[in-house]
């Protein structure tokens, strides 16, 4: 992966910190310490792979690797105010990294901008010939997930999608609207095979160095020693069930379209988060709606889309099909040039 980036021109700056073993989303790292929001020190910087948003978001570096298994490039990178892109499911060659979850993995890029993840994409995944990220841009049309992806959000957080449909519906984009109550199922099938997954890759380090460990870490990991195969394989065919559901509510939309988070950043100190009258522990909030397309494999980016009245970033969160990575791109790229000419003032 680094040696492609290096053929392709690439000056490989150093290493940024993350979450330990790449298990949370607040990047505090009792090993080598916090990494700080650049944008607003006091909220978190998401995770797992906080340090490359913060670095992208400080303007250190214009691109940075991150690997996402629940959210962890794109909670970060809402978290920050920048561009992340979790592509589909084996579509970048995962050689040389430590697997967290074998089956939720994924590599991909954190940048600026759509051109700059698209750019790096394409390295990444090998794409000599500039198909990754070079689709003719026409007006794309978007489906909308209410239900799951509607409840339990702040009220600006909601606002601010509606004013993002609203605006495309302005440019002439079809923009529909679609339910998909399988999502009820994500955050346990999700639960479920990261724990399982997740401790079965750290097993020796569970069994023989645990003491070296975080004590969150440390606990996602024992807790992954109590479910029983048959809950893994239950877990298996909700992945499938929610993938095929995913496919059909699309239908010939070009992608799906939600926020990224339910909230805004949040303070470094709260450990749990109430929206919506729902309180969940901090990290299974903040990838509540990013871990549903790690189950599934689809291509899922995200792109900040306004901010609320303290500043906070927002972001939006476009979903494709199997093998259409380079469509989300092309329509994230469409996106982010709409959100530029109508937004920023609002």
């Amino acid at each position: 992966m680094v040696a492609r980036l290096r053929a392709a021109g690439a000056l490989i700056a150093g290493l940024s910190n993350l979450h330990e073993l790449a298990y949370g989303v607040t990047s505090a790292n009792p090993h080598f310490g916090s990494v700080v929001n650049p944008r607003f020190p006091n909220r978190v910087p998401g995770g797992s792979s906080g340090g490359s948003a913060a670095i992208v978001a400080a303007g250190i570096a214009p691109l940075a690797i991150g690997t996402d298994t629940g959210g962890s490039i794109r909670i970060p990178a809402a978290c920050c105010g920048v561009v992340g892109f979790k592509p589909g499911y084996g579509v970048v060659d995962k050689t040389g990294v430590h697997p967290l979850a074998w089956s939720l993995d994924h590599v991909g890029p954190i940048a600026g901008s759509v051109d700059d993840a698209a750019l790096m994409f394409e390295t990444l995944g090998g794409f000599a010939d500039g198909s990754a990220g070079g689709l003719p841009l026409v007006t794309p049309s978007f489906k909308v997930i209410r239900g799951f992806f509607s409840e339990g959000v702040e009220a600006v957080i909601g606002a601010r999608l509606d004013a993002v449909a609203g605006a495309l519906r302005a440019e002439g984009a079809a923009v529909g609207e679609v339910d998909i109550p399988e999502f009820v199922l994500a955050p346990g099938a999700q639960f479920v095979t990261l724990s399982t997954e997740a401790t079965q890759a750290n097993w020796e380090l569970l069994r023989s160095g645990s003491e070296r460990l975080g004590a969150d870490v440390r606990l996602r990991l024992e807790i992954g020693q109590f479910f029983l195969a048959m809950d893994y394989v239950k877990a298996q065919r909700v992945r499938r069930e929610l993938r095929d559901a995913c496919l059909q509510a699309m239908g010939s939309a070009d992608v799906l379209l939600t926020p990224t988070l339910p909230c805004v950043p949040p303070a470094t100190e709260h450990a749990t988060l109430t929206i919506g009258g729902r309180t969940l522990p901090a990290s299974a909030m903040l990838s509540r709606f990013t871990s549903p397309f790690n189950l599934t494999g689809l291509p899922a980016l995200t792109i900040p889309c306004g901010f609320d009245a303290e500043g906070l970033p927002i972001s939006l969160q476009l979903i494709g099909r199997p093998g259409e990575d380079a469509r989300v791109l092309c329509v994230g790229r469409w996106v982010e040039k709409l959100l530029d000419d109508r937004l920023d003032d609002q």
